[in-house]
């Protein structure tokens, strides 16, 4: 053979290897006898499970019905000697090591069979493979929520695989403080512990997400009042004070001027006083009179001014007074 020739052969097989490199990239290992989960869009390899020293013959294909995928063998190692149309731009071969089936769907789960015949022998080995393709983890959200006594964070996901949540906490300083924590919701109640970053960690089969949280609350819970804030709140407190009593006060008159207007008082007339000592005065004249005359033994007479008076026990004399 000449150089040239050699050379190219040469150059032939590295350009076969630098593609089969290229084109196999790392994916999922399945496991013989197992039920492998893969997300959608992922790769899996199946692996090759065979003595290299002899002679044999590989062949795969999807059970349930039964339709082939590739078939290769030993005697031509570089390439398969046949692959499904179907699956032509999705396998991927790497002799003595897997086959690779790449850009997965709904439609790839079910069950898997590579089976392995050797030359000359009586002997085959036959490997079944559970495929399950579901969607892949989603990106995580976390959600802050603020009150008065704590913080908390949820971080979420959706995937069709289980899915592990954890929080990690970090700090300024390298490895003080640092702390994990298990589960998908994470509750702060010192206000110390703000001073830190917690990221959401989800882990599946397939994937891994990290994601940090934010903490927008502008004051820390539980955190305790200051001198000022203290003077401010009970300064605030007075003034409403005074102005509900203002109000109160206010509304109390003028619902006594209110009843004043729609019940009148109505007083006892009262005499003056000169009205009042002039008839005292008449009164008392009236009476001094008539005690003057009973004392006389006189009597009051009729209206003419006649006057009855008394000489003896049955003599009497009527008539006017005489004139003195």
């Amino acid at each position: 053979m000449r150089p040239s020739v050699c050379k190219a052969v040469g150059q032939l097989w590295l350009l076969t290897g630098l593609y089969t490199v290229a084109m196999c990239r790392a994916g999922t290992t399945a496991t013989a006898g197992s039920i492998t989960t893969v997300p959608v869009g992922g790769s899996v390899r199946f692996p090759l499970l065979h003595h290299s020293l002899e002679r044999f013959r590989v062949a795969m294909g999807r059970l349930h019905p039964y339709h082939g995928i590739l078939a290769w063998k030993s005697s031509s190692p570089e390439s398969p000697h046949w692959v499904n149309p179907s699956y032509r731009d999705r396998v991927c071969f790497q002799r003595d090591a897997f086959i690779e089936l790449r850009a997965l769907g709904p439609g790839d789960q079910g069950t898997y069979e590579i089976e392995t015949i050797y030359f000359g022998r009586e002997l085959y080995n036959l490997d079944n493979f559970e495929l399950r393709v579901v969607e892949p983890m989603s990106t995580p959200t976390v959600e802050v929520s603020c009150n008065s006594s704590h913080l908390t964070l949820i971080c979420s996901t959706v995937s069709g695989f289980p899915v592990t949540y954890r929080w990690e906490r970090r700090s300024q300083d390298p490895g003080v403080g640092n702390a994990t924590f298990p589960g998908a919701v994470l509750y702060l109640l010192d206000p110390g512990l703000l001073n830190y970053t917690y990221t959401c960690v989800t882990e599946d089969c397939c994937s891994r997400y990290t994601v940090n949280a934010t903490l927008p609350c502008d004051i820390l819970p539980g955190e305790p009042w200051s001198g000022w804030q203290i003077a401010v709140a009970v300064l605030i407190g007075g003034v409403l004070i005074l102005i509900i009593f203002a109000v109160w006060l206010r509304h109390r008159r003028s619902v006594s001027m209110q009843n004043a207007l729609d019940h009148p008082v109505n007083f006892p007339t009262v005499k003056s006083s000169a009205h009042s000592h002039s008839e005292l005065d008449s009164n008392s004249v009236e009476k001094q009179e008539k005690a003057f005359l009973q004392s006389k033994g006189i009597e009051e007479g009729d209206n003419m001014g006649h006057v009855t008076v008394y000489f003896g026990e049955n003599t009497k004399l009527n008539g006017r007074p005489e004139e003195s």
